[in-house]
């Protein structure tokens, strides 16, 4: 998996991004005292994990491990 991930570099760190961003939105409103957005911060973790997985379109013909 973690070779997927260095091979695939440009969709792993668009996911990292958006797990990061949705992480530190929800740490924010907790430190806040107030409730996380889950209608945004749940999709964002949840597309940020199968960007992490997924396959760039310019890696045709490796095959994912």
């Amino acid at each position: 998996m973690w070779q997927n991930i260095l091979l695939n570099w440009k969709t792993s760190a668009s996911g990292f991004a958006a797990v990061l961003t949705a992480l530190a939105d929800v740490l924010h409103a907790l430190s806040a005292g107030q409730l996380p957005n889950f209608e945004a911060d749940i999709p964002a973790i949840v597309s940020g994990i199968g960007l992490i997985v997924a396959k760039d379109s310019n890696v045709s013909g490796r095959a994912a491990r």
